[in-house]
């Protein structure tokens, strides 16, 4: 569409591709209805700091030419963004410390389910997983007036076609909200993979010692989705 830009992100817009996530990562108006992230409302981390805790994934992770940005060609702001990064089975996240200690309590909820959907796909692959096997979606946030669905579906399908293209196996998602859930389902393809047991990979909030808090009217549960890139690769 003329009235944006898509690309991959690069230093020049971090800090507005930082920003964009964190407005959209607290909450974001949607007609009448508020759209709030369950681990925003669990971690009562403010807007800044969430920019702040975003700035220094996308520093990180930059590099690795995944992340990609809509720009407004008028007012040259972020109107969307996604920040993916390759998976790596060997990495371990070190601890936070300080006003983001908090967020420990997020990586504790996601190792368990992560780890799951690598015993499954090693399971299927007959294999060790290896880096470049797999893209995690960390985020994606859109504040566009109008145009958010087609935005999204454009900055996901430009992972998918880099992904492809660097012979990446599939793409995977921690979706926390029920939107968020449908709309991957709906629009990508995505679906929820089961473990070796067969048992659905996701958490329920209730069940959690920390994301217990989570209002059931904001969300119930926590779902690893897959969009599969080769689709011969079945973790259904």
């Amino acid at each position: 569409m003329e009235l944006y830009k898509f690309m991959q992100l690069d230093t020049t817009y971090l800090d507005k591709a930082a920003r964009c996530l964190s407005e959209t990562f607290v909450g974001v108006q949607n007609g009448d209805y508020v759209i709030e992230e369950p681990v925003a409302v669990a971690t009562k981390l403010t807007i800044d700091d969430f920019t702040e805790f975003f700035s220094m994934y996308f520093e990180s992770t930059y590099q690795q030419g995944f992340h990609f940005i809509a720009v407004d060609n008028v007012t040259d702001e972020v109107v969307g963004v996604i920040g993916t990064d390759v998976f790596d089975p060997a990495h371990e996240e070190e601890p936070l410390d300080g006003k983001f200690e908090v967020m420990n309590r997020l990586t504790e909820a996601l190792e368990p389910l992560d780890a799951l959907l690598v015993e499954k796909f090693e399971y299927v692959l007959q294999r060790k997983i290896k880096k470049g096997d797999l893209l995690h979606g960390f985020l994606i946030g859109v504040q566009a007036p109008k145009n958010k669905r087609f935005i999204a579906k454009k900055l996901v399908d430009l992972v998918l076609e880099k992904g492809k293209e660097e012979g990446m196996k599939g793409f995977f998602v921690e979706a926390t909200n029920p939107r968020s859930q449908v709309l991957v389902k709906q629009e990508f393809g995505a679906y929820l993979p089961t473990d070796v047991k067969g048992k659905s990979i996701l958490l329920e909030y209730k069940d959690d010692p920390f994301f217990h808090v989570i209002p059931s009217d904001v969300s119930e549960n926590l779902q690893i989705l897959y969009i599969p890139i080769d689709p011969s690769i079945n973790l259904k």
